[in-house]
């Protein structure tokens, strides 16, 4: 095979193994194809979200950095650079890239939601709220900008707004499960227990093993006051999540919902504080 093929089919080997999200061995074929007469930028971007999904933040932003040296014009470098920031609670820096993202392409979908979050980190509800009404106005049929919408009203407290954009985020794609386990919650807030019950079906039929699933379980039953229940779901969640834990099925916890915790202890430390507000009540 002629050097430059070879090192190209290690490019598309690291790629098949982001994709299964196999991420300690995609960086290795991604780290073995910089040989190759490819735009570094792309390998650079590929091992940067590698170690995003294994959580390792700080190599990220080595290869980000990396990144915007040779591109200092790339929107998603920024985006995932306030991403990588964000994880390790280093909300000034956050902030700062995701400004940098979205003045470089103002219709930069992922930065705009990933800010929104920082934005609901910080309780600055109302600018998250504003920033993602801009963008829906770009974008009206964005289910997951209208679903990010609809969650920022929740955290505001303004339930019925939440319903409302959670409902119009449904019927543009009714198999997200966010929006499903978000209007499951909501509804639980507004005592609309008949309704939560039908996404809580829903949520089961996409998705039958979510921790989502799980937890909104738990805050129905808790909510209804059936402690016995609600515990016994918080236990399918210690079960699936604490013993089978590794760093892959970390980020899908984190992609599921859970964006405010960072990694295995904190995810045990809220399930647990979970159990003893049931308990206390």
């Amino acid at each position: 095979m002629y050097p430059e093929l070879y090192y190209i089919s290690h490019f598309y080997m690291g790629v098949i193994y982001l994709r299964e999200k196999q991420y300690t061995e995609a960086i290795k074929w991604f780290k073995a194809s910089l040989f190759a007469k490819l735009e570094p930028t792309t390998i650079y971007g590929n091992i940067a979200m590698c170690y995003i999904g294994l959580s390792d933040y700080k190599n990220a932003i080595y290869y980000l950095n990396q990144v915007i040296k040779i591109d200092s014009n790339s929107s998603t470098a920024f985006n995932n650079l306030g991403w990588a920031h964000y994880n390790l609670r280093n909300y000034k820096e956050a902030e700062m890239y995701y400004h940098i993202s979205i003045d470089k392409n103002n219709n930069n979908i992922q930065a705009i939601l990933n800010y929104s979050k920082l934005l609901i980190a910080k309780n600055r509800y109302n600018e998250a709220i504003e920033l993602l009404k801009s963008a829906i106005k770009k974008n009206p049929l964005n289910y997951e900008l209208l679903n990010g919408l609809g969650w920022n009203y929740y955290y505001s407290s303004d339930y019925l707004n939440a319903e409302k954009l959670l409902l119009k985020a449904f019927e543009i794609n009714p198999n997200y499960i966010y929006i499903i386990n978000n209007l499951i919650v909501v509804y639980i807030k507004l005592k609309k227990f008949a309704k939560a019950k039908i996404y809580l079906e829903k949520s089961f039929l996409i998705k039958k093993n979510n921790e989502g699933y799980y937890y909104c379980n738990t805050l129905y039953w808790s909510a209804l006051n059936n402690k016995e229940k609600a515990i016994s779901f918080l236990k399918k969640i210690k079960i699936d999540y604490f013993e089978n834990l590794n760093e892959v099925d970390y980020y899908l916890i984190k992609e599921d919902g859970f964006d405010n915790i960072r990694n295995k202890k904190e995810f045990i430390k809220f399930v647990n504080c979970v159990e003893k507000e049931i308990l206390r009540k």
